[in-house]
């Protein structure tokens, strides 16, 4: 009996049973916990569809050309995703859906080389302990660093993937020091990690059926752009682990 559609099967119905369960918590009150456990389903909704899209045997996901237009895409998505106005929730969902799909493809060489590597369930594992131990840390103390560091992280993220995209695509001037822009990115991700969990923990005491007024539940929670910043943190640092141990001697120590 054929058993390799079964990996398959599991993360579907787990993403179906999350798409399910956060309907079910939209269709009712907004409260601080109702907030903060939809949020991290849509998150975890994100991830089991970057984990199906990894699991898909499809040549053409795996094509070069369908890589870079889904890179534009996952720019574009995140973009549009951002100045689309908060009441317009079908439209930020379709954009959120495109990105996660985007995120998924994208991340497909990454899982591939881990895959090669035997190490894609010790680099999840570690990423997975990572994103609990801070979103831990983040819900349940009150000190909240970097708060104002935020923009000028995002700004050194930009640099490092112009360099990065220099590196792969001209005469790769950086190529010696890929191991010191992979542990770099990696701690600004961490910390924007951080920011971004406290952030919604912050936002999850603000927001009540009281608060909202008028809006719908979703209107005035707007799921889709407060995951969207915690999925970007954790796939970011997922692949880069990647890059910091192929191009450091601690590859060897989880090999």
């Amino acid at each position: 009996m054929d058993t390799n559609y079964i990996p398959t099967l599991l993360t579907s119905i787990g993403l179906l049973a999350f798409i399910f369960l956060i309907y079910r918590n939209v269709s009712g009150e907004l409260t601080r916990s109702t907030y903060l456990i939809t949020t991290y389903m849509y998150i975890f909704t994100a991830f089991l569809t970057i984990v199906l899209f990894n699991q898909l045997d499809f040549d053409i996901l795996d094509d070069k050309n369908v890589y870079y237009i889904t890179l534009v895409l996952s720019f574009l998505s995140i973009y549009l995703m951002i100045t689309t106005s908060q009441n317009e929730q079908l439209k930020k969902h379709i954009f959120w859906v495109i990105f996660i799909i985007s995120s998924g493809i994208i991340l497909r060489p990454v899982i591939k080389t881990l895959i090669e590597k035997d190490m894609l369930k010790k680099i999840a594992i570690i990423t997975g302990l990572l994103f609990f131990v801070i979103s831990f840390i983040s819900h349940t103390s009150d000190f909240f660093l970097f708060h104002d560091w935020k923009k000028y992280l995002i700004i050194s993220v930009g640099i490092f993937i112009a360099i990065s995209l220099i590196n792969k695509f001209s005469i790769q001037l950086f190529q010696d020091n890929m191991d010191i822009i992979s542990g770099a990115v990696s701690i600004i991700f961490v910390i924007l990690l951080f920011i971004d969990t406290k952030n919604i923990n912050i936002m999850s005491k603000n927001l009540s059926n009281e608060k909202c007024g008028r809006k719908s539940h979703i209107v005035c929670a707007d799921y889709t752009s407060a995951s969207t910043s915690i999925i970007l943190d954790t796939t970011n640092i997922f692949s880069n682990f990647l890059l910091l141990l192929i191009h450091t001697p601690f590859a060897s120590l989880i090999s």
